[in-house]
């Protein structure tokens, strides 16, 4: 999920498909029961949904140069999913 402040990217959040978090998805279904799950994208909105992106990016990210690090936050859910797998592994 990405967090938004001021138009623009603050942090994202990683969690499990479930659980819903605070701010944007990031994810959205491209296939279903074998088939595309929304219309084909014309390019020219392709390219505006770029542009709209970009324009969202920090100043310290817009460079090539080295700037600023981009925050990502694993939620809690992920974490639990990620010891549970570890604890079936274990056994």
């Amino acid at each position: 999920f990405r967090h938004i402040d001021r138009q623009r990217m603050k942090f994202d959040t990683i969690a499990t498909h479930n659980d819903l978090q605070n701010g944007e998805p990031l994810l959205r279904a491209a296939m279903k029961n074998g088939r595309r799950a929304a219309a084909k994208e014309p390019l020219t909105k392709s390219r505006e949904r770029v542009c709209a992106e970009l324009a969202r990016l920090p100043e310290s990210l817009r460079s090539l140069e080295r700037g600023n690090l981009y925050s990502v936050e694993i939620a809690e859910s992920l974490y639990r999913l990620a010891r549970v797998a570890d604890e079936a592994v274990t056994r």
